[in-house]
């Protein structure tokens, strides 16, 4: 299994992407390289399909920036999709995961809304 220290590491080396990846059914949702590879080293597939699902309750908010976090904890997992306003960070979704195959640890990813298209991505793709 890769640790939190592996994962992280590479996530950092992402720092651009050649291609937008989408999944169906979600047309106007796509992820980047480093999304790409963050899924497939972790395992974690399931990550794009969560994110993807609460794309209809996010077009309801006027905004076009997004901070995700996904906390893994043995007992406790939670994923969060978090916006500033005012420089006061709000929750927007909170969805507590009974159990998670990550490694333990916080890890943090971006979605931005361009056109109505949002791309989720790593933050050393920013």
């Amino acid at each position: 299994m890769t640790t939190y220290e592996e994962l992280s590491s590479l996530m950092e080396e992402c720092t651009g992407s050649c291609h937008l990846w989408t999944r169906w059914p979600y047309a106007n949702f796509g992820y980047t390289d480093g999304i790409k590879l963050f899924c497939e080293t972790a395992n974690a597939h399931w990550f794009v399909d969560v994110v993807g699902s609460y794309i209809p309750k996010l077009k309801k908010i006027d905004d076009y920036f997004f901070k995700i976090v996904l906390q893994s904890k043995e007992e406790k997992s939670i994923f969060k999709i978090i916006r500033e306003e005012n420089c006061i960070k709000k929750d927007v979704i909170v969805q507590y995961i009974p159990y998670m195959d990550l490694p333990e640890g916080e890890y943090s990813f971006f979605l931005i809304k361009d056109f109505e298209i949002y791309t989720l991505l790593i933050p050393s793709e920013y």
